[in-house]
């Protein structure tokens, strides 16, 4: 597998302390795993997930403070979701610019981010072979 870093705008991860918000108390920050991913585009996310015939979905926990007009998590605090892939990919529109896909083997994550190129969207993934 080969191992490149994303870039130092996706790497840098905030505080992960809980805070207090106007809608409740949630963390600050994303995942630490950029650190250790390969990064790639968007039509790649969506080749990737498709080949598998269900995956798991989770995202940061974000109060609505820090991410106003953004889709926010859909369902629980801290709960993951599962998928038929084709579902969510037509999902996407509804749920946050950054979600963590992965399969029940959790042996490879998929990050969908908010960041882009300047062309397109930046997405990373890890135990996926390229």
């Amino acid at each position: 597998m080969r191992s490149l870093t994303c870039p130092a705008s996706i790497s840098s991860v905030t505080s992960h302390s809980p805070r207090q918000f106007s809608d409740g108390v949630h963390y600050e920050g994303y995942s630490g795993l950029f650190a250790f991913a390969v990064t790639y585009h968007y039509e790649r996310f969506r080749h990737e997930v498709v080949r598998h015939p269900e995956v798991f979905v989770m995202a940061d926990d974000h109060s609505r403070d820090r991410i106003p007009g953004a889709p926010l998590w859909p369902y629980r605090p801290y709960s993951v979701a599962r998928f038929h892939p084709q579902a969510l990919l037509q999902s996407l529109d509804c749920l946050p610019e950054d979600i963590y896909v992965f399969n029940s083997s959790v042996s490879w994550t998929l990050v969908l981010t908010h960041e882009d190129d300047g062309k397109r969207r930046i997405c990373c993934s890890v135990g996926i072979e390229t």
